[in-house]
């Protein structure tokens, strides 16, 4: 009881903090204020929801925040575009991959880094402070980067495993993604997913981008989730791999997938092939349900094109998913 008499001011405090910072800004529309509170909390529910059905999720919402199914859909919508208009706000992917170049020239603060990739965070100058310092400090917590303190100055380092990988034309940096993924392969919790579809060259670039993209999404959500958990979590690692496959004789297992796909990376840049390794802060238990719903993806998605594609001039294109312990300093995206 005690705790509940105590929202309403924390409630207040924060929403002050955020009404404070929007009139700085020039914001006066009180009205503006009150709907996107309430996109904030259906936001929340519709997470809340978020292994449901899309009808489930609707009424979930309903139920919980005791508002009309018509106003549900219409805020829904409402905040897909919002959504795409964050997207436009801070691409936390690209920033991070311009911090670690920057990094592998010199060590740099806070200060410098936001004044440098400023162009990237489209925000007023105090939000774009505090936007670099959640990025950094996720960084910091995924051993990407480092943090020195020395006068009272803090001071942010790249770690060896950035060389440049972020371009495609450094030999060094794809090596090193080779060791990453091949090291990944060694520490499977479980056993990788290997299938074999027969899909056009088309349809293998555009399934590739997205089970990507799934895997990006449910990463970053699922890791989100944990800033109010309790439970421990640690780094995990998810390889995908994808190629056309060269030989007569699919790959007896992911191993061979591996090194056949490095290989048409390596030689065959024209084809659509992707070889990449992502990581997430999870739980372990998180880990495994992340894992077990991209392969559900993958198989689910990679029938519906070999159906469209069965009949058209499709080739076999090999695919490959693990889930991996974090057991090494290197950390990579792409081969």
């Amino acid at each position: 009881m005690q705790e509940q008499q105590g929202s309403p001011e924390l409630l207040y405090g924060l929403f002050r903090s955020i009404c404070g910072w929007a009139f700085e800004s020039g914001y006066r529309d009180i009205n503006e204020v009150k709907n996107l509170a309430k996109l904030a909390m259906i936001d929340v529910c519709k997470q809340k929801h978020a292994s449901k059905g899309i009808f489930a999720q609707q009424m979930g919402i309903v139920t919980d925040l005791g508002i009309s199914i018509r106003n549900v859909q219409k805020s829904l919508k409402d905040l897909d575009e919002i959504k795409d208009l964050l997207g436009g706000f801070v691409k936390v992917r690209e920033v991070q991959k311009e911090i670690a170049i920057l990094l592998n020239e010199a060590p740099r603060t806070t200060e410098e880094l936001t004044y440098e990739l400023s162009y990237l965070i489209r925000a007023p100058y105090d939000l774009q402070i505090r936007t670099m310092k959640a990025i950094l400090q996720e960084m910091v917590q995924k051993g990407l980067i480092t943090e020195t303190n020395k006068d009272g100055e803090s001071r942010f380092n790249a770690c060896n495993a950035f060389i440049d990988l972020f371009n495609p034309a450094d030999l060094t940096a794809r090596v090193m993604g080779v060791k990453t993924m091949i090291n990944a392969y060694k520490h499977s919790l479980t056993e990788p997913l290997l299938e074999v579809y027969h899909l056009t060259p088309q349809a293998a670039e555009k399934l590739q981008f997205e089970i990507q993209d799934f895997i990006m999404n449910l990463g970053d959500s699922t890791e989100a989730a944990n800033s109010s958990a309790t439970e421990e979590t640690d780094p995990y690692y998810f390889y995908l791999g994808s190629f056309e496959q060269q030989t007569v004789k699919a790959p007896d297992n992911a191993l061979d997938a591996i090194i056949e796909c490095i290989q048409v990376r390596f030689t065959e840049s024209e084809q659509p092939s992707c070889a990449q390794v992502f990581w997430f802060q999870l739980t372990e238990d998180q880990s495994l349900d992340v894992s077990d719903k991209v392969e559900e993806f993958i198989r689910e998605r990679c029938r519906v094109y070999h159906r469209q594609d069965l009949r058209s001039n499709s080739q076999p294109y090999v695919f490959y998913f693990g889930l991996a312990e974090h057991h090494a300093s290197l950390i990579s995206e792409e081969i």
